[in-house]
């Protein structure tokens, strides 16, 4: 039969449309699998972790990248790794150098034994590692899973980096993430395909080899071959992968971020002064010339300011009213005493051209740079997009009294609710001249719950500062709103992908004040993504330039100096900045979570099972450094003023603790803590050795109370030595009358003193002067340790005592494992090698344990 022309026409254009259709359905098929997407993970604990895995997420598509982010611990129900051809993880340490908590599933994955070394074969990732070198395990967490991915057949696309919190994480954080988005462009076969063809939202115009600007190689990672590296070839083809800088290579660092070469094109000044909530942002970084500060009020030709734009930019004009809730200084405020040291910085500086100020007498400081910072062109991250929305509510009321703690978020390394103990005494341990104020505070848990054991930790959930919370509140001339409630709200249109409410700000309703004193951490130093917020916020021109260099890669070292290392906080960044007004819902999208802080117990409930006690130094910031006023540490300064009228000395404790008159309307927020591991060993016969100078003495204190009652109880007890330090034995002598009671009652066999400040009767004046002043008598724990290097070996190599550390990680905990590895080489005769492997072994078996703190 003959067909019909018609139905065959028809018939090949069916076909056609299906052929097209099809070849239309893979190409999105193939867009999907390879055209910009990765796979983007973070296990976070604190939510730093958390915080640069957004940035990532926020920033690839500039790049024409298409992450798919999701938290760590949803392994298996929203990603399957070895599934993957692309994964950049982000993860913290947390603890003795153990995951997240929100990582542990993953982990356990992981390193099941019944994986094959080819189970994550045709896998590339790479990975950002937190963590602290003032621990012993920097950044194990992270090392370990980098490790155990190569074991299981994956490979490195681009290096891993290890940031350092002891020195600032974006000391590494930040060149990393620059050197990643090209390593991933790379990757994934778009080098030679414009951003704007990859399928992904694109707003940037240039390629991602803008990054490198006047020959100045931003990725300073380790280069990368020109092919993808083979899983079993990885080790050859990339000589040391990682990272890692800690204290000794910061110098280096930060020398390499501030040797970025002036620009050279121009644009207008409109570009820096438009409101960041009508800013559309095009690309991830803009380059500055060296004078970019004419004010709101200054338009004309003269204040056009050379800047070099790296990536182009789309700016929307400024509207002339500033939103409800704009930060201004009150009308008819005045500058109080406080300021006058800005005034007197001032007068010793001088404009340049531009509109910046240079300090005159060759030194810098917070408000004022010096050359070649001042005559720098800068390098600048774009501004954050804005999300938050803030309404308040006049006609309405609250009792914040009723709302949930923190919003009722889930707390971090928490292994209970949040739950009310009562406060029923306060005993300071020092003497009033003591350079530190000790105290012991005594809770009431009869009715949290909470069960512990001696050396278990526990978090408080603290308050912020009164009196800093009003301050903070008057300087953005917002008390008449204080207590009136607000709700946020994601903000219609918000460029930012993913924009949710903060979850530890109680919905609907909150106040400001209830915010700023309970939620928010107003203490942490401002974060350069925050400054940055905070230029578009400022209005007078130094100031303005000032605030750039800070937050810009040129500045790097000026914002560690003068920022980050004195601790400053937003309220001081507010101060030395008069001009700088941002909105508030600004401030509630970079204000970080109000952080928990954890304490050692140092009772035992063999005493009493419904009481805890804990002991603690009030931590105090002198005045100066940028802060006009001295302030102590945000819980321990809490704690202090909430216990004040509880608070007696330990003279004549027991008849004090008769007469004391209790307040029981006190309660203090707090939950147990997960990962407790500092406990006594199982067996009372095994021997122990606690060292722990000052207020690391806490959990000791637990441990012999608890010996003691086993010891009444007929128990057989092992030897117990206890090395403890202070300054002065007259004046911060920690529970002295009650270590000296254990070790005349046997439940301590050696108690072993040092004090470091105190006159040696044994040292002349003239052995003073000749430096051997330390030469017989104990200064340092470290001194008894080595004073008794035979007997510790004995105890430690052959009776299998257990050694506990705990106190400063900074110095005092590295000390002593240094100690402990010139012992092991000087009474055993082992190389420095086998010292330190018999020091991992003790740790892997739980016989060397540390609780230790920054």
């Amino acid at each position: 039969m003959r067909s019909d022309p018609l139905q065959c026409q028809c018939h090949d254009s069916l076909t056609v449309i299906l052929t097209c259709f099809c070849r239309i359905s893979d190409l999105d098929n193939m867009t999907k699998g390879s055209q910009g997407r990765f796979l983007l993970l973070y296990g976070s604990q604190t939510g730093q972790a958390k915080a640069i895995a957004e940035e990532i997420f926020e920033t690839s598509p500039n790049h024409g990248l298409d992450p798919e982010m999701h938290c760590i611990s949803v392994t298996d129900k929203k990603f399957s790794i070895e599934k993957e051809k692309c994964v950049v993880i982000i993860v913290s340490t947390t603890g003795d150098g153990e995951p997240p908590d929100t990582a542990t599933k993953f982990w356990r994955r992981i390193k099941k034994k019944t994986l094959t070394s080819d189970y994550l074969a045709g896998v590339y990732f790479t990975l950002l590692g937190l963590g602290d070198s003032n621990y012993t395990n920097f950044c194990r967490n992270g090392k370990n899973f980098n490790q155990r991915l190569e074991e299981l057949g994956a490979g490195h696309f681009y290096p891993p980096g290890f940031a350092d919190d002891a020195t600032g994480l974006e000391i590494v954080a930040e060149p990393w993430i620059e050197g990643l988005y090209p390593a991933l462009r790379k990757h994934l076969g778009l080098d030679g395909v414009s951003e704007s063809q990859t399928g992904c939202p694109v707003s940037a115009t240039n390629s991602t080899s803008d990054l490198c600007q006047g020959g100045e190689v931003r990725n300073d990672i380790g280069a990368s071959s020109d092919e993808p590296l083979n899983p079993l070839e990885r080790h050859t083809k990339v000589g040391s992968p990682f990272l890692d800088v800690q204290s000794s290579s910061v110098d280096t660092r930060m020398e390499h971020l501030s040797s970025v070469p002036n620009s050279a094109s121009a644009t207008s000044d409109d570009a820096e002064e438009c409101s960041s909530d009508q800013r559309r942002v095009n690309h991830d970084q803009t380059t500055l010339g060296p004078s970019t500060n004419p004010g709101l009020e200054d338009r004309s030709a003269s204040s056009v300011s050379k800047v070099s734009v790296t990536n182009h930019l789309e700016v929307s004009p400024e509207p002339n009213d500033m939103p409800s809730t704009s930060l201004r200084r009150p009308e008819g405020s005045k500058r109080g005493e406080k300021d006058r040291p800005l005034g007197d910085v001032e007068q010793a500086s001088s404009a340049t051209e531009g509109g910046a100020v240079t300090q005159t007498d060759g030194s810098a400081s917070l408000r004022m740079s010096i050359p070649p910072l001042s005559e720098s062109g800068l390098t600048l991250p774009v501004a954050p997009p804005p999300f938050l929305d803030v309404e308040f509510h006049t006609d309405q009321t609250l009792r914040t009294d009723d709302l949930p703690v923190q919003g009722g978020a889930p707390m971090p390394s928490a292994a209970s609710p949040v739950t009310m103990a009562t406060l029923v005494s306060a005993t300071r341990l020092t003497r009033a001249d003591a350079v530190k104020t000790a105290l012991d505070v005594e809770l009431d848990i009869s009715e949290t719950g909470i069960h512990y054991q001696p050396g278990d930790s526990f978090s408080i959930v603290c308050h912020n500062d009164s009196r800093e919370v009003n301050d903070l509140i008057q300087r953005l001339g917002l008390q008449d709103k204080a207590d009136c409630p607000l709700s946020l709200q994601v903000l219609s249109g918000t460029k930012k992908r993913r924009a949710v409410v903060p979850e530890y700000i109680p919905q609907p309703l909150c106040t400001l004040r209830h915010a700023l004193s309970h939620c928010c951490d107003i203490r942490t130093p401002p974060k350069k993504a925050f400054l940055r917020v905070l230029v578009d916020h400022t209005h007078d021109a130094s100031e303005k330039r000032r605030l750039q260099e800070l937050c810009s890669k040129q500045g790097a070292s000026d914002y560690g100096t003068f920022i980050r290392d004195p601790h400053l906080s937003l309220l001081d960044i507010l101060t030395a900045f008069p001009s700088c007004n941002p909105p508030l819902s600004r401030l509630f999208e970079h204000l970080p979570r109000l952080q928990p802080r954890p304490y050692s117990i140092s009772s035992s409930p063999l005493v009493d099972p419904n009481k805890l006690h804990f002991v603690f130094n009030v931590v105090v910031f002198p005045e100066g450094q940028g802060r006009n006023e001295r302030r102590e540490g945000v819980c321990t300064g809490w704690l202090n003023h909430m216990t004040k009228t509880e608070q007696h000395s330990d003279v004549s404790l027991a008849s004090q603790m008769s007469k004391l008159s209790i307040h029981w309307d006190t309660k203090i927020p707090m939950f147990e803590r997960t990962n407790q591991r500092f406990h006594l060993p199982a067996e009372p016969t095994t021997p122990i050795i606690m060292i722990g100078p000052g207020t690391g003495v806490a959990p000791f204190i637990g441990f012999l109370q608890h010996r003691a009652c086993l010891l009444k109880t007929g128990a057989c007890l092992g030897p117990a030595w206890l090395f403890f330090g202070c300054r002065h034995r007259d004046r911060d002598f920690l529970y002295r009358d009650s270590l000296e009671g254990y070790l005349s009652s046997g439940v301590l066999s050696k108690l072993c003193l040092s004090f470091s400040r105190d006159p040696s009767p044994s040292v002349t004046d003239e052995s003073c002067k000749m430096g051997n002043a330390t030469s017989d008598t104990p200064r340092y724990v470290q001194d008894n340790l080595r004073r008794y290097a035979a007997e510790l070996c004995q105890l430690i190599l052959e009776d299998k005592a257990v050694v506990y550390v705990c106190g400063d990680a900074k110095n005092m905990a590295k000390n002593v494992t240094t100690t402990f590895s010139d012992i092991f080489m000087q009474e055993t005769g082992r190389t420095a090698y086998e010292a330190a492997c018999l020091l991992a072994t003790l740790r892997e078996e739980k016989r060397y344990v540390e609780d230790v703190w920054t």
